[in-house]
């Protein structure tokens, strides 16, 4: 009799693996970016500066709010009629109230820390290469990503998002469609992303019989 040694941390990066298996996280989290870059466009069209600057104060939380809140419910929904069918269900231990707190706070120090670093940077840097710098957030949160879940494409997305920050501060848009640009590519590709992540799927999985 052989003793296996379980790898706990590699256990639970190919359980959180499956969550990704479908593409349609990446789908809805890209056409959030989308999304939120659409509003950011539609702000810029505002006359009035004082309107435009309240609306992007307070507007782009709450689409984030909003889209994330969508997002929770439809995902679940999706995976119910397209992923489970295919492959079974997999039931993710749901987080006590406590733990929840203490993830939307660590989020919120983590939001308030990337803030600001980039006004940091964007105060020595020239306003050019802004798009340049949120990239590299966004690289290394695709990355982190990637790893935790151990979802290869995510890298390739990673290093597309960076490519598409180099294009940007390139080009070097007046305005504010440097931020429209960049949130508009990087969500486009979290989109494809997980369009091809979910075409592979389908191809490869059938739905399950039930027994008799």
């Amino acid at each position: 009799m052989t003793n296996e040694v379980i790898n706990i941390d590699e256990v639970m990066r190919n359980t959180r693996k499956y969550w990704y298996v479908d593409g349609l996280t990446e789908i809805a989290g890209g056409g959030l970016i989308v999304g939120i870059a659409a509003f950011y466009y539609l702000t810029s069209l505002v006359e009035n500066p004082i309107t435009r600057s309240l609306l992007l104060t307070f507007g782009v939380p709450l689409v984030m709010l909003l889209g994330g809140y969508l997002i929770r419910k439809i995902i679940p929904w999706l995976k119910e009629r397209i992923t489970y069918p295919r492959t079974g269900y997999l039931s993710f231990r749901k987080p006590a109230r406590s733990q929840k707190t203490r993830r939307f706070v660590m989020l919120l120090i983590i939001a308030v820390m990337v803030s600001a670093i980039t006004a940091f940077f964007t105060r020595l840097l020239p306003e050019r290469y802004i798009p340049l710098v949120t990239s590299i957030f966004f690289m290394l949160y695709t990355c982190y990503l990637g790893y935790q879940a151990a979802v290869r494409r995510f890298y390739l997305i990673a290093v597309i998002s960076l490519l598409v920050g180099v294009l940007v501060s390139w080009l070097n848009p007046s305005g504010i469609l440097p931020f429209v640009y960049l949130l508009g590519g990087v969500g486009l590709t979290w989109v494809a992303g997980g369009a091809a992540a979910l075409f592979q799927y389908l191809q490869k999985t059938e739905l399950l019989k039930e027994e008799t």
